[in-house]
């Protein structure tokens, strides 16, 4: 049989800075995206980069509407 595809698009955004203590948070304009448009939940996963060649993958620990809380989900 043939294998399907994946249809799940990385989702890839810019962060402050890079991850401190296992945690990140996404630029301004990006967390907005993220939280009104993608609407994205606690357990989704994104990949955030620091605009210096960096990405980390990133799970979503929280979402409201203070943003999102996000944690490095593995190696830069």
């Amino acid at each position: 049989p043939m294998e399907v595809p994946s249809l799940r698009a990385e989702r890839f955004f810019h962060l402050e800075h890079a991850p401190v203590g296992g945690r990140a948070r996404l630029c301004e304009s990006d967390a907005r995206h993220a939280t009104r448009v993608l609407r994205l939940r606690e357990g989704e996963e994104l990949v955030g980069g620091d605009g210096r060649g960096n990405a980390w993958p990133l799970r979503v620990v929280a979402s409201g509407r203070a943003g999102l809380d996000l944690e490095v989900a593995g190696p830069v």
